[in-house]
């Protein structure tokens, strides 16, 4: 061998060499191992490239390409490279591969390198072992302190993948273009500004890939967190991935830069049979960021790309500034069992990073399924998970998508801060939208087209601060269960009237368990003398503040002078939700079916001390009778921070329909138990049919 080596070099110097001039066979049965490793020594020592001629070239390891500068490997004619994928004589302590199994089991272990290329090879993996825990040998698997990588028109079939780099800071810019990558059991993965470009991932319509524990595949691509920022996929083609497509996720370091866009990605998401797949935390979604507990993922960009017959598109935990733009999302046949949503966004968990500046627009939901099936709960849904304002998914935009037939609810949000939802077309569904617990929400210009007439078209309760403005619904019910927590100084200081329709507001809650209770207003400009009368029975005189002398000369001290009364509670009316609004609610602490139970009344020379919530017909002047939750009556429940103390909304009909409500029922304003820690006035119409259109306005 030594004398063959010779001569060749003597021939050959400053050309290429290639692996049968050092004794390789190629006919996938003998071991090259050898052969080729002599042939990259023999190139490193003369600074030359490296040429596979036709043949099928056997590794029992992998060949290890070390300290090489703009080496290029590359196939002349029709080359393949068997490599031992999962051969379990291969583990960490074999010599020479840092310990690593991987790096053992694969074609090529690469480190040291800048500037390497490896154009038009084929690279096989020779074990059909479905553990994806053993079967761990790659294509190319990379060490410390590769730059520059360039993998050009390669073929990966089975293994466990087509690359993976390490996450060291000097394994970067790689890029992979026009590559195949079939049947991989595990994923590939790039260092820091890395790039997939043109390159297909897909993996048999065969059971045996469906992911139950460690057996069947994992993700096609799974950026580990640690292992490089500014990672890009563009212009390539999922098919058949089981799990997660594009995952960046995996460590407890924060993250940057990662883009998915111009791809095309068909059946993932899903088992063989079409089923939905799980496993872990995985969502079985084409492009999941986040999933991790302590850390940042940032500036993340998935645009412009395709899913059909897919399970959910994109799951986006935990990250910020996060752009999903203009994505075509499209189902042939109805999915065997129901999803949660096609786009989520929120926390991991409760302990997780928030997400924050989202932007979701110009997506396309649509499908071929019969009107009125439903397959999806939500085309988009934001949500968090955990409490306080500071946990809340925050300022998340979603504007300008259509969803078509397919959905049970185009879009949710649970617990976000000032979400915007603004433009956007739903058609076909039950419940356009709905927003529980939101934090300043904006839904402005939706159109909302109901094909089933059955369910609300905006659904919202809960919610502080809403802006609604210039939504059409046709079909439904445009608004129903409009709850909002008051407060002041908000929608410009009530400057400007509020305007905008409200569809058919119905909902007949049933007389069970009445509570009665009164609430006030606890104002400021006490003044000695003036008296609250609790039930006709207790009567407290404010007295000039002295230390031990004025019971009530703060709203703690007044709430805890009331609730110490036997038989009675009191509490700021906000203090179940976390808010304070200086509002005292009173209550009978054991329900009763008695309405008008009992009474407050305030005397008082500044009548803005103590301003009570006339809530009963019962109530006048300065009295105030309890009433009990669930009175009969159908309700209009309006919130608007414009409605000051003792304003009342003004209803216009926009049809016959309204117009005969108004003319034909009394118009009384009154607090309902179940609603006035969220709602600044419920207008009581009873009778509603679901067709009446109203405006309303204050001022």
């Amino acid at each position: 061998m030594t004398t063959t080596v010779t001569v060749a070099l003597g021939v050959l110097e400053g050309i290429a060499l290639n692996p049968k001039q050092f004794g390789a066979v190629g006919d996938g049965v003998a071991n090259d191992f050898m052969a080729i490793t002599d042939c990259f020594a023999a190139a490193l020592t003369l600074g030359v490239h490296v040429h596979f001629l036709p043949g099928i070239y056997k590794v029992s390891k992998a060949i290890i390409i070390d300290g090489f500068t703009n080496l290029i490997i590359y196939a002349v004619g029709n080359v393949k490279i068997l490599f031992p994928s999962a051969d379990q004589t291969l583990t960490g302590s074999t010599p020479g591969y840092d310990s690593s199994a991987s790096n053992a089991r694969s074609a090529f272990y690469i480190k040291n390198c800048t500037d390497l290329v490896i154009r038009d090879l084929q690279f096989e993996g020779d074990s059909t072992e479905i553990d994806i825990t053993k079967n761990t040998g790659l294509a190319v698997s990379c060490g410390l302190a590769v730059t520059g990588l360039n993998i050009l028109r390669v073929t990966q079939r089975y293994g466990a993948g087509l690359v993976t780099q390490r996450d060291d800071a000097d394994s970067k810019d790689a890029l992979i273009e026009a590559c195949r990558s079939y049947g991989s059991r595990v994923n590939s993965r790039l260092g820091n500004g890395g790039a997939f470009l043109k390159c297909t991932f897909e993996l048999p319509a065969t059971a045996e890939y469906n992911r139950v524990g460690n057996n069947g595949s994992s993700h096609a691509i799974y950026q580990f967190a640690s292992a490089g920022d500014d990672v890009s996929v563009k212009n390539c083609r999922f098919v058949n991935i089981r799990m997660d497509c594009v995952k960046v996720s995996g460590s407890a370091s924060p993250s940057y830069g990662y883009s998915v866009e111009d791809c095309t990605f068909i059946n993932c998401g899903r088992n063989h049979d079409g089923t939905l797949t799980g496993g872990g935390t995985s969502t079985g979604a084409c492009v999941v960021v986040g999933a991790d507990d302590n850390m940042v993922h940032a500036q993340i960009s998935i645009q412009n790309n395709r899913a059909r017959n897919c399970g959910s598109f994109a799951a986006i935990l935990g990250s910020k500034n996060v752009q999903v733009v203009g994505n075509q999302i499209h189902h042939t046949a109805a999915l065997p069992s129901t999803l949660a949503s096609m786009i989520g966004i929120s926390r991991y968990r409760a302990t997780s990073e928030p997400v924050e500046d989202v932007i979701c627009a110009g997506n396309h939901f649509s499908s071929e399924v019969s009107s009125g099936t439903t397959f999806v709960t939500n085309a988009i849904v934001l949500t968090r998970v955990g409490l306080g304002l500071s946990g809340r998914s925050s300022f998340p935009s979603v504007r300008s998508n259509h969803i078509g037939n397919g959905y049970s609810r185009g879009m949710a949000a649970t617990d976000c801060l000032n979400p915007v939802f603004e433009g956007n077309g739903l058609v076909g569904l039950g419940n356009g939208m709905q927003l529980v617990g939101c934090r300043m929400p904006r839904i402005i210009r939706n159109d909302v087209i109901d094909q089933r007439s059955n369910n609300a078209q905006i659904r919202m309760g809960f919610c502080s601060w809403p802006i609604l403005a210039a939504n059409i619904g046709c079909g439904g019910k445009l608004l129903t269960s409009q709850n909002g927590k008051p407060t002041t100084g908000d929608n410009n200081n009530g400057q400007i009237p509020v305007v905008f329709p409200l569809a058919g507001f119905y909902g007949r809650v049933q007389a069970t368990g009445l509570r009665p209770e009164v609430v006030f207003a606890y104002g400021s400009g006490w003044t000695d003398g003036d008296v609250v009368h609790f039930n006709d029975h207790n009567t407290f005189t404010y007295k000039a503040m002295s230390p031990g002398e004025n019971q009530f000369n703060s709203i703690a001290g007044l709430i805890a002078l009331l609730d110490g009364l036997s038989g009675f509670g009191a509490a700021d009316y906000g203090a179940p939700w976390s808010t304070t609004t200086n509002h005292i609610r009173v209550r009978k602490v054991t329900p009763t079916a008695s309405a008008n139970f009992f009474a407050i009344r305030t005397v008082c020379a500044n009548p803005t001390a103590g301003v009570i919530l006339r809530n009963s017909s019962l109530s006048s002047g300065d009295w105030s009778f309890s009433r009990g939750e669930g009175s009969s009556g159908d309700r209009v429940v309006i919130w608007s921070p414009c409605i000051g103390m003792g304003e009342v909304p003004r209803l216009a009909p926009e049809n016959l329909a309204a117009a005969t409500v108004l003319a034909t029922i009394p118009y009384p304003v009154v607090i309902s138990a179940e609603e006035e820690a969220f709602a600044d006035a419920v207008l009581q119409l009873s009778a509603l049919h679901g067709t009446e259109l109203f405006y309303w306005s204050v001022g």
